[in-house]
């Protein structure tokens, strides 16, 4: 039933993804509150049954997401929710209350609306669940202490963003994500299996999201409409052969590039009514949109790596550290990659054809085979 609804989702916005906001796309920062249902957990140890059931509780978070397309993000949420006392509990304690901590990390399918300032979406994710607090009334020593469980689970949901201003938008969503509470720490500091059945439950987020909007251009550059001129960085294609160096001059019929070959300098005068293409040296594009792009897909990708490490967990997870380790880490390394992407990428854009004298075939042919761009 899930994947359906989730295939649903996916031939929706992609019907949809024409009528698109700009805003969607690049990295977005959402604070919110969380509000969460309690639920309840039954499963054995070792020689005991154990049950309880925890209270509602609220608490806050922080998601970080990338609009890869109009209609698609991934993103990770960590939310934490205050210490509750626990409704029930029988079996392996008595009484005792926990705090509740979660992890997301997932896509999110938005369905622009190109009338409105409205975004509803969808979202699925693998999450990982943890409760850490204090019990009583455990049978045995010692009777009382603090106490772990932790496992993993899906998250799926629906939201809506309003856009009050072009980069704010208030955010509310409601999301249920079911799973195992698959490990148990008693206060002696053992670890069990529990072989808990399934729980589930939900939680209501609200916040603002920031957009900081696509970061920079993504499409091919636009052909300038500017001449050339004497000092340009050039890239020059005529028939088979290509030619890089420095404009020395240019006139109707010649175009001279100044190059370097083996450290000697030397010029390639080039047929104006040879050149196939040319291309200009763009300047420089600002570091600050990689950064920002590469810092938030490798926080995003370490965000997914923390939440199957604390779901995995073989000892009690340090949910909030281990994510933010992780987060930061991979947001480190994103941004050097993209720093080391920005140092390296081509920035030769066309610019329109240049005005060829006229010529006969058999007069072109045998110019542009008489040019040698090694001279």
């Amino acid at each position: 039933m899930r994947t359906r609804i989730a295939l649903g989702l996916l031939a929706i916005a992609v019907a949809l993804h024409a009528q698109d906001r700009d805003q969607s796309l690049g990295p977005w920062v959402d604070g919110h509150y969380a509000q969460a249902t309690g639920t309840t957990i039954t499963g054995r140890i070792p020689f005991q049954n154990f049950s309880f059931s925890t209270a509602s509780t609220s608490g806050g978070g922080l998601s970080i997401g990338y609009g890869f397309l109009p209609w698609l993000s991934a993103y990770v949420t960590v939310d934490n929710a205050g210490e509750q006392p626990f409704t029930q509990a029988s079996g392996l304690f008595t009484s005792g209350s926990a705090s509740f901590d979660q992890m997301d990390a997932g896509l999110r399918l938005q369905l622009p609306l190109h009338t409105a300032k409205l975004t509803p979406y969808g979202l699925l994710a693998y999450s990982s669940r943890a409760m850490s607090g204090n019990v009583a009334g455990l049978k045995g020593s010692p009777s009382q202490g603090p106490f772990a469980t932790w496992g993993n689970g899906w998250t799926f949901g629906a939201g809506l963003e309003f856009f009050f201003s072009r980069a704010f938008t208030l955010d509310a969503s409601w999301q249920q994500t079911s799973g195992t509470y698959e490990r148990l720490e008693k206060p002696n500091n053992i670890v069990f299996s529990t072989g808990a059945s399934s729980s589930t439950s939900s939680r209501f987020l609200a916040g603002v999201t920031w957009h900081a909007g696509p970061p920079g251009p993504n499409k091919p550059p636009i052909a300038s409409s500017e001449p050339l001129e004497i000092g340009q960085q050039v890239r020059v294609h005529a028939g088979t052969r290509t030619v890089d160096g420095t404009i020395a001059a240019i006139d109707r019929d010649t175009l001279i590039v100044q190059r370097i070959v083996n450290d000697v300098p030397s010029q390639s005068e080039i047929p104006v009514a040879c050149i196939g293409s040319v291309e200009r040296q763009s300047e420089e594009r600002p570091m600050g949109p990689y950064l920002v792009k590469g810092a938030t897909i490798g926080g995003i990708l370490g965000g997914f790596v923390a939440a199957f490490e604390i779901g995995g967990a073989t000892t009690p997870p340090k949910t909030n550290s281990t994510a933010a380790g992780w987060i930061v880490g991979g947001a480190v390394v994103g941004g050097g990659v993209a720093a080391l992407v920005n140092a390296i990428e081509d920035r030769y854009q066309p610019v329109p054809p240049l005005k060829r004298p006229t010529l006969s075939h058999d007069e072109l042919e045998a110019l542009c085979r008489s040019w040698n761009p090694l001279q």
